[in-house]
């Protein structure tokens, strides 16, 4: 759309329609004023990827590219903000983030890389989001009143957030952070479905813990689904994947070879893999089992 028609407005109107057409909005639901936020976003972004290449701060950037992913993660958060995500978010971030020691120096807060931003795997975030949070962590919200800060900061600001992606340790912050993770998880649930009334709930421990248990007993049986469909797909293309390879692969070759199939053999290589995936996944289940009960 920028690249057939530069014009803001025209733009934004054009985008907002099409993601109506395709069913991510109700008709009649979004309003004028989101459309010219959007507008005012786009304006604005197009202006600082000209101020950027105009001044020549990263001739060996792919400016475009990296201006247009941090104003599609802008408009996704104008279109579709979740307040109460961010809050669990930067709940997440303020309980850990005294929990990790950072190796090496960083201009803003050298521990962002792997708390403030991994957390966000609860919104499922790619790189360009990991990139648009660090970008506003660093600015803020790209406005007309901080704009002129950002251009002169822009290049700064980049190897910063590039620096904080490619730090080496941030895997394994993120496998500490995560296993840390599902009692948010489960606060998230409770806050989402109690609201105001949370309040009220704490106060009697019976009914809050039978709630707690609720919500985990619904996460368990989600968890369960989730790998039933993963163990009969995964049943099925190890079945035929490997009846196809004993069949046509091992029976070419052991004719060729031995004069005749082995069919113990290839019973054996067709049979096996199939029920090995099968004891995984019941051994997944009573795990599953085990932890609920040990909980509780």
């Amino acid at each position: 759309m920028l690249f057939l028609d530069a014009v803001p407005t025209s733009v934004a109107e054009d985008l907002v329609r099409e993601l109506i057409w395709a069913g991510y909005f109700a008709d009649a639901t979004v309003p004028e004023s989101i459309v010219a936020e959007v507008a005012s976003s786009i304006t604005l972004y197009l202006r600082l990827k000209d101020d950027i290449l105009a001044k020549k701060l990263l001739p060996k950037v792919d400016i475009y590219s990296y201006i247009v992913q941090l104003l599609s993660c802008d408009i996704d958060t104008i279109l579709l903000p979740n307040f109460e995500k961010e809050a669990m978010c930067n709940f997440m971030f303020q309980v850990f983030k005294d929990s990790v020691e950072i190796l090496g120096r960083f201009k803003t807060d050298h521990r962002c890389p792997g708390i403030y931003c991994r957390p966000e795997k609860l919104r499922r975030d790619d790189l360009a989001f990991l990139r648009y949070k660090l970008f506003t962590q660093i600015f803020g919200r790209l406005t007309e009143s901080n704009f002129a800060e950002v251009t002169r900061g822009f290049a700064d600001g980049y190897n910063e957030i590039e620096g904080q992606l490619r730090y080496p340790r941030k895997d394994r912050i993120f496998n500490h952070i995560k296993k840390k993770t599902p009692p948010f998880l489960i606060l998230y649930d409770l806050l989402m479905q109690e609201k105001s009334a949370i309040r009220t709930l704490v106060k009697n421990q019976e009914q809050f813990r039978e709630r707690i248990f609720t919500i985990c007993e619904l996460r368990y049986r989600s968890i369960g689904k989730k790998i039933r469909t993963a163990i009969i797909r995964s049943f099925v293309f190890i079945l035929f994947t490997k009846a196809f390879v004993a069949l046509f692969v091992e029976g070419t070759f052991e004719r060729l070879i031995y004069g005749q199939i082995q069919w113990a053999s290839i019973g054996l290589n067709i049979i096996v893999p199939p029920l090995l995936m099968i004891a995984s996944g019941l051994l997944i289940k009573c795990l599953t089992h085990k932890i609920h009960n040990a909980f509780i």
